[in-house]
């Protein structure tokens, strides 16, 4: 057999092969495949415990969290065995009444997971709640959210799409196993539209919440708490006590102090909370946390003062430690002539390393220090602009070979020096152990007389 002969062979089988899978093939067209597709949908589901919903029709109208279910189209519901308020619906795309799955234009079977508040599961209209906003601990697939996802009958038989809608009812179960829950009375929490976490039966409404929020609701500990704060600057050398945010509303207990104190280089915040204080705040991750219990606000500010007395004593120990074996020196590369106070001209750079607790105190040059901390934006933990893996992994770099590229360094005269590139560098040198950074130090209009860039390191000239 030729070449030719054997091309036109293949080419025979694949068109063969094309047209049985095409016969196999899910077609929208097809009445009776349509047919089929919906008792086989609702046979293997009516199996593993789905049942047809009884839930009301959806009112469009209506406000965020008072939705209820089209009545043209069948749901398929399962409820949770542990939790009774955690079900999964299945959205068939089965027209009542007719027994087959809707033609095309509106083709998709849809899996969605929600949370039927207690209200709502006693007949109030008040208490419903859609989880379409609960938060999950990991997704039911990684290139869908987890509330919910659609399978599209495509190019795919009757078998495989009702297989593949059995495959996610089961994923989406395991996902509310793992649900994440409020603290006070174990209901799932979710996410508001701007992205807050809260409880979603909304307990804090209920006035029966402990520990700093009193019966009415205003947070009556944590405000004679504040108050005692003040005292931190008689018993710990504080030199400067300020609120953060305060909350509002139902979250009005909530407060954020920050401490100035000469010991901690960078300053601390710590957060009030409802039954403790987290300990560290957003410069500190994971230092700790007080909890109230049965404690007066006398009691908890003197444990306090307690902890502040054994960090500030450690910060200590650890600057003495590192200042005995710094070997920091910068070279003066550069000196030129220029008006005194004028940005423009260059009039000294050094180069060398600084240890890294000075170059933490500087400021970046347009405020990043603001957002160097770690906080979550769209379900995503974020370290600056950097996602948690790849932060952990630039620390773990900077740990192995140290920071490549120097931090640069800019002043100006009358003003203070300032990072102008190397913010992250200089977080990560920090939580990396790195006790000094490399830099280079740009002054503008002789602002090398008016002061220098960690004036303590040894300089020399080239």
């Amino acid at each position: 057999m030729n070449d030719d002969a054997r091309k036109q062979v293949a080419k025979t089988l694949r068109t063969a092969a094309a047209a049985l899978v095409k016969g196999m093939a899910f077609d929208v067209d097809n009445p009776a495949q349509r047919a089929e597709l919906a008792e086989k949908l609702q046979q293997k589901l009516g199996a593993i415990g789905f049942k047809p919903s009884t839930r009301r029709t959806r009112d469009k109208g209506r406000s965020y969290g008072k939705e209820r279910w089209q009545g043209q189209e069948l749901v398929l519901t399962f409820q949770h065995r542990k939790d009774p308020g955690l079900v999964i619906n299945v959205f068939t795309s089965i027209t009542k009444g007719k027994e087959t799955v809707r033609g095309k234009g509106a083709d998709a079977i849809r899996i969605c997971t929600e949370y039927e508040t207690k209200a709502l599961r006693e007949g109030k209209e008040e208490g419903a709640f859609s989880t379409g906003k609960l938060v999950f601990q990991r997704p039911l697939n990684p290139k869908e959210e987890v509330s919910q996802c659609t399978i599209h009958r495509r190019a795919n038989s009757v078998d495989d799409i009702v297989e593949r809608v059995v495959n996610r009812a089961r994923m989406a179960y395991k996902a509310l196993n793992i649900v994440k829950r409020c603290g006070k009375c174990q209901a799932p929490v979710a996410l508001s539209k701007a992205g807050k976490e809260y409880c979603s039966e909304t307990c804090w409404k209920s006035g029966k919440t402990s520990g700093s929020v009193t019966e009415d609701g205003s947070g009556e500990f944590n405000k004679k708490l504040a108050g005692l704060l003040k005292r931190l600057k008689r018993d710990i050398g504080a030199t400067k006590i300020r609120q953060g945010y305060k909350g509002t509303g139902g979250r009005s207990h909530r407060r954020q102090i920050w401490i100035d104190q000469p010991d901690i280089d960078r300053g601390i915040d710590i957060w009030l909370e409802d039954s403790q204080i987290k300990l560290g705040g957003i410069l500190y991750t994971g230092a700790g946390q007080i909890p109230y219990g049965d404690d007066s606000p006398e009691d908890v500010y003197k444990k306090l003062v307690s902890w502040f007395k054994l960090f500030i004593d450690a910060k200590r120990r650890k600057a003495s430690a590192s200042a005995s074996v710094l070997s920091s020196s910068l070279e003066i590369e550069w000196e030129g002539e220029g008006r005194v106070g004028d940005s423009r001209h260059l009039t000294r750079r050094e180069r060398g390393t600084i240890p890294t607790a000075e170059a933490m105190k500087l400021r970046g040059k347009k405020g990043e220090e603001k957002y160097l901390h770690w906080r979550t934006e769209n379900g995503e933990k974020l370290f600056g602009r950097y996602p948690e893996a790849r932060w952990e992994a630039f620390v773990a770099d900077i740990k192995k070979r140290g920071i490549q590229d120097p931090i640069l360094v800019v002043k100006d005269h009358g003003k203070e020096p300032l990072i102008y590139e190397g913010n992250h560098r200089v977080r990560a040198a920090d939580q990396a152990g790195q006790r000094e950074v490399p830099v280079e130090i740009r002054y503008f209009g002789h602002a090398e007389q008016d002061a220098l860039v960690a004036p303590k390191t040894k300089r020399d000239k080239a």
